[in-house]
């Protein structure tokens, strides 16, 4: 039974949350918007891997642009965890086994 918590908790911490967003007016072009020197055109999106940001332009030529996976945001990783990080993926887990998920609470 415990095999199965553990399962549960990898997947649960191994999730790609969304968040820590922004919006800008100020990188519109005649195409559409720019970010990073790369042209979105109006109505598109674009997901960076390098960088783990998803942006999209507005019709109005308006940028939203959100971190995803270990870019989403701020996260409090409890003393004995650590953020294992993979591309833009991530699992919390135990400082002394990175097989291990963390036990503690993580919060973000």
């Amino acid at each position: 039974m415990s095999a199965l918590w553990i399962i549960v908790l990898v997947c649960v911490l191994s999730v790609r949350v969304e968040s820590s967003c922004f919006m800008s007016l100020h990188n519109a072009t005649a195409e559409g918007c720019e970010y990073n020197g790369r042209q979105i055109a109006a109505g598109d999106s674009y997901r960076d891997m390098d960088t783990c940001i998803s942006c999209s332009c507005g019709h109005d030529n308006s940028i939203q642009c959100c971190g995803f996976g270990h870019q989403a945001g701020v996260f409090a990783v409890p003393d004995g965890c650590f953020m294992l990080k993979n591309g833009c993926d991530f699992k919390i887990v135990s400082t002394q086994n990175h097989l291990m998920p963390c036990s503690a609470p993580v919060f973000g």
